[in-house]
């Protein structure tokens, strides 16, 4: 029975196991490589042992083996030992007849093979040190295989991470630039904040005026987003106090609290306090300022509690993020100065908008509050399309910048109206010009009356003095009484045709153009009761605008559309022109002034004319009609969408949802 002889242990640096079934061979061996220095030898006498052996020793570095053994030859030693895992080289020993045994060796995983003859003292050693060199090699090998494998999943990991890094931040980019909602920014700015730190809290802080004001706050484990001071209800901070957030705002640089209750010079109860405000148990902190241009504090993002994404646990803000969360923090500083100057342009805007309408309106009291009417009318109008969840409009929706769009181009419809002359949009008598010329026509009249009279009293001295009958004088008396009478219903027949209320008839005009072709006779000059201007004014069918007037009204609509075209408009404003220059266009193609198809009003144009007829119907400040009542004005409305002027689709929206009474009932309208 084979043994393992273990006199022949010997503390070298690498254990080899000799395995050959002569003692004398296996002694031989041994000594020859003990004699290097470099190894210690165990020995076995066959496969089995040998196999033993290496199952119990793991120390075991390299193995020289006969191949024809008893028990176990070499060759199956060595494919047991490959299909156990072991990777120890091996060296095998074989005669000169045995070599198709030695290729099958090393075809089943030995290394290298020696031959037994008289040179083997020699080969030993050389076979064992290259086998040995060939195992460091492809340990070495293995080892930086596993290294570069390590090294490639946490380069894929950082690559990743870099990739979520850039894509996150270029997201925060796009949505920074295009954001003009304060309550929608802060959400972006913390909720990536929250997320790129790690952090379990993020609480956005606004400088206002003197103030730091919290307007943001995002709370994972709380799942609570807020983004308005008013729902937060934090009490504001101001940069004296000592709290972590009012000392990073003071000194303008980024700060790191690992442990806020062991920070020096923080006011504890106010940090408690406001913590308790939002609902936090802040224990760490890193503080970030938004500078602008670096010196213009815009606020501060405050990150709470960071966790370490394996444990949980609170740790500090990992380094290679602080440098990503100060770029956050310039890109956010940016955003807030622009939509700050973007807010301050609009409300710019608006107040040079709110002064031409008010500057429109206060050229003539007579249409003051229209523009302003308007406006709302057209606004409330628009908002019933939006709610329409029925009908022809249930697909329409307009945006909020929409509705502003049809508000701006309602308040600057009549913009035109400032060259328009005051005597006519004042015009509340046909006559009237700079002065109502009534007036001027009954001084006349006056005048023909007195001229008369005292012409009659100068033909009754004369014939007095021939002696003429008194049936002649008398005569002269008569006559001056129907003279005068005469003017008396003259007078009144220009009176009553100066009343733009009241229609022209046929008849009307037939008796006042009796009255302006009459000639009186005084003192051998015929003299006119009306001038040709007068009687053209007079003879206006309907209203108290002649026809050249007319065109000098409707002229403002050309000149509001050429005053708004020359405005720079934003993108979302840019058809204000368009809809506010076609308020006097009809459906069928006969408005004014391009006479556009049905096709070319856009519903926002539409909007705004139906607004502008019905405030002009109602209206009661006009001083050339009395207040019209609600039911002739809507009565006139419906004859304008029979007559294709006006959309039906929305004058039956607006009956539907009784705005016309909502907005009489107001007190603007009777």
């Amino acid at each position: 029975m084979g043994g393992f002889d273990s006199h022949r242990v010997y503390a070298k640096v690498i254990k080899v196991l000799v395995v050959d079934d002569e003692f004398l061979v296996r002694e031989f061996l041994s000594d020859i490589l003990l004699a290097t220095e470099k190894y210690q030898v165990i020995s076995a006498d066959n496969g089995q042992t040998a196999l033993d052996l290496c199952r119990q020793d793991a120390g075991i570095g390299l193995i020289v083996s006969d191949m024809n053994m008893p028990v176990k030859d070499g060759l199956s030693m060595i494919k047991d030992l490959r299909g156990a895992g072991m990777d120890m080289p091996i060296v095998v020993m074989s005669g000169n007849n045995e070599i198709a045994i030695a290729i099958a060796a090393l075809n089943s995983g030995a290394n290298d093979y020696l031959i037994k003859d008289e040179n083997i003292q020699d080969t030993v050693v050389l076979a064992v040190e290259k086998a040995l060199e060939k195992k460091r090699i492809e340990d070495d090998n293995r080892q930086l295989q596993e290294l570069q494998k390590r090294f490639l999943v946490e380069l894929d990991g950082m690559v990743h991470e870099l990739e979520t890094v850039v894509e996150r931040m270029t997201v925060l980019g796009t949505a920074l630039s295009s954001e003009r909602h304060s309550n929608r920014l802060a959400e972006v700015i913390i909720s990536h904040a929250v997320h790129l730190s790690g952090a379990d809290y993020g609480l956005l802080w606004m400088m206002e005026k003197d103030k730091l004001v919290c307007t943001g706050l995002q709370a994972l484990s709380l799942g609570v987003s807020k983004y308005n001071a008013e729902g937060i209800g934090m009490e504001n901070l101001a940069v004296s106090q000592l709290h972590p957030v009012a000392l990073a705002a003071l000194n303008k640089q980024p700060a790191q609290v690992p442990d806020i209750a062991e920070q020096p010079g923080i006011d504890m109860t106010l940090v408690r306090r406001l913590d308790a405000a939002a609902g936090l148990n802040g224990r760490s902190m890193y503080l970030v300022p938004m500078l602008h241009h670096g010196h213009d504090l815009m606020g501060v993002i405050q990150l709470v509690n960071t966790l370490d994404a394996d444990t949980g646990r609170i740790r500090q803000i990992n380094l290679k993020r602080k440098g990503i969360l100060e770029s956050l923090a310039l890109q956010a500083a940016l955003a807030i100065r622009n939509q700050k100057l973007f807010h301050e342009m609009e409300n710019l805007f608006e107040a040079v908008v709110q002064v031409m309408a008010s500057a429109i309106d206060e050229k003539s009291p007579v249409t003051k509050g229209h523009i302003s009417r308007v406006a709302q009318i057209a606004v409330e109008l628009a908002q019933e399309v939006n709610a329409a969840n029925e009908g022809a409009f249930v697909e329409t929706r307009f945006t909020e910048d929409e509705l502003d769009e049809i508000r701006i181009a309602a308040l600057l419809h009549d913009v035109g109206k400032i060259t328009t002359p005051e005597h006519i949009l004042e015009k509340g008598t046909k006559l009237e010009k700079l002065l109502d010329r009534l007036e001027l026509i009954e001084e006349r009249f006056r005048y023909v009356g007195a001229a008369l009279t005292a012409q009659c009293m100068a033909e009754k001295i004369r014939l007095m003095e021939e002696g003429a009958p008194e049936a002649a004088v008398a005569g002269l008396d008569e006559k001056l009484r129907q003279q005068l009478r005469e003017l008396q219903d003259d007078i009144g027949i220009i009176r009553a045709a100066n009343n733009p209320e009241e229609f022209m008839s046929d008849e009307k005009l037939a008796r006042l153009q009796q009255v302006y072709a009459k000639r009186i006779s005084l003192n051998g000059d015929e003299t006119r009761l009306l001038t040709d201007d007068e009687f053209t004014n007079l003879s206006i069918r309907r209203g108290s605008i002649t026809p050249a007037e007319l065109a000098i009204m409707r002229n403002h609509v050309e000149v509001t559309i050429r005053l708004l075209n020359q405005i720079p408009f934003t993108e979302k404003l840019k058809n204000v022109p368009i809809y506010a220059g076609g308020h006097h266009e009809k459906l069928n193609g006969q408005g004014y002034p391009q006479k556009l198809a049905e096709s070319q009003l856009p519903l926002q144009t539409r909007i705004v004319a139906i607004a502008d007829l019905f405030e002009a119907l109602t209206a009661s400040d006009r001083p050339y009609k009395k207040s019209m009542p609600l039911a002739k004005a809507m009565s006139i409305m419906e004859s304008a969408v029979e007559n294709e002027e006006i959309d039906r689709n929305l004058f039956e929206l607006f009956k539907k949802q009784k705005l016309h009474e909502r907005l009489s009932g107001r007190g603007q309208h009777p």
